[in-house]
């Protein structure tokens, strides 16, 4: 029997394709436009990023996944292309597998929600980013709106149970300025390509750089 991890994974494989179609692939390409040198792509999935990375002046991708089934799909992705090389690496955001100021960039599309210790993750991220390196965000945060922010409070255990633990009432832009780094350029939208998606509607998107 898959665990509920597994079953996560295997059913965001099957649904990405809707999202991606319906602007996600969109908001990746926009997040990732100008991106260059050697990036850590932060819960890399089963590859969504590698297609921009592709068009792009990146010439390396560390891209993290901890997730066995996202993680095997991710190596299948990553061999349709020649550059730039990318690497898939098993590991978490809390214990980062690299050496201090290793990256140019480091990526997070639709982390921060999941991992258990986003503090300790932001903490990594710092630690294995050049000085003048950036850290790439697109996440999902709580609403501004008083009703949707209660409707997300009151469905998230049960929302994180269903949805490989994902936490509807975090706010990316708190977190990330509360771990050392300077939010340079974000923007705020709405999108929910699936009606099931609306809980989690309000996005965030941006570019951070490590405070000096």
């Amino acid at each position: 029997m898959r665990s509920a991890e597994e079953r996560f994974a295997s059913i965001y494989i099957r649904r990405s394709p809707f999202e991606e179609e319906r602007g996600g692939s969109e908001h990746r390409a926009r997040l990732l436009e100008g991106i260059r040198g050697r990036v850590l792509d932060l819960g890399a999935g089963h590859g969504l990023n590698f297609a921009h990375f592709a068009a792009s002046d990146v010439v390396h991708v560390a891209a993290l996944e901890p997730n066995a089934l996202l993680r095997s799909a991710a190596s299948d992705a990553a061999g349709a292309f020649a550059t730039p090389s990318i690497t898939i690496v098993d590991g978490v955001g809390e214990a980062l597998p690299f050496l201090d100021s290793t990256f140019d960039a480091v990526v997070m599309a639709l982390v921060l929600c999941t991992v258990r210790h986003p503090q300790t993750v932001l903490s990594e991220i710092r630690r294995v980013l050049r000085p003048e390196g950036e850290l790439r965000f697109y996440e999902h945060t709580v609403s501004e709106r008083r009703p949707l922010a209660l409707l997300q409070k009151v469905a998230e255990p049960a929302w994180k149970q269903l949805a490989g633990g994902c936490r509807l009432t975090r706010d990316p832009l708190e977190l990330i300025s509360r771990s050392g780094f300077t939010i340079v350029k974000t923007e705020r939208f709405w999108f929910s390509p699936r009606l099931s998606s609306s809980c989690v509607g309000d996005r965030v998107l941006g570019i951070a750089v490590p405070d000096q």
